[in-house]
């Protein structure tokens, strides 16, 4: 995620470098999410690497399996308690900020009998933050980088 050990880039080099290609890469809409860590509302980090939480983005589709930790407002047997879905998006924005070198994606799934609101934002390139709200849970945020999936 940026640079070898055997190479020095400078700071804003490197910057802009993993900031175009974090730009093709959504540009691509055929992506995923390396998930590092998350950060419910209420508590401290969780590590996530060893965990079976994915999202991918391939065009309009996105498939995801977020552990959830926080408060569920309607709960009942449709509510397996993580966040899952395999479904079209809704309103998909990507805005891109050159001159800060982020990006900040925004869109909306529907999951059986709920809505799911992501804001993604891209940092300085690779790193991406996620958050995710709903209709009938506490929003929760997860970390990690951008990926491309090759064809």
């Amino acid at each position: 995620y940026g640079q070898t050990k055997t190479e020095k880039i400078p700071r804003k080099e490197r910057i802009q470098r993993n900031y175009d290609l974090a730009k093709e890469i959504v540009e691509s809409k055929t992506y995923y999410f390396d998930i590092l860590w998350v950060q419910p509302q209420f508590g401290t980090r969780i590590d996530m690497r060893d965990s079976f939480a994915f999202f991918n983005i391939y065009g309009n589709q996105a498939d995801g399996y977020f552990p959830f930790f926080g408060r569920v407002r309607i709960a009942g047997i449709y509510n397996p308690g993580a966040i899952e879905f395999d479904n079209q998006m809704i309103d998909y924005v990507a805005n891109f900020d050159d001159d800060r070198s982020t990006i900040n994606i925004r869109f909306k799934v529907k999951a059986r009998m709920e809505t799911f609101f992501f804001d993604i934002f891209l940092h300085k390139g690779l790193f991406s933050r996620i958050t995710i709200s709903s209709n009938k849970r506490d929003s929760i945020t997860f970390s990690g980088y951008i990926v491309s999936i090759k064809e």
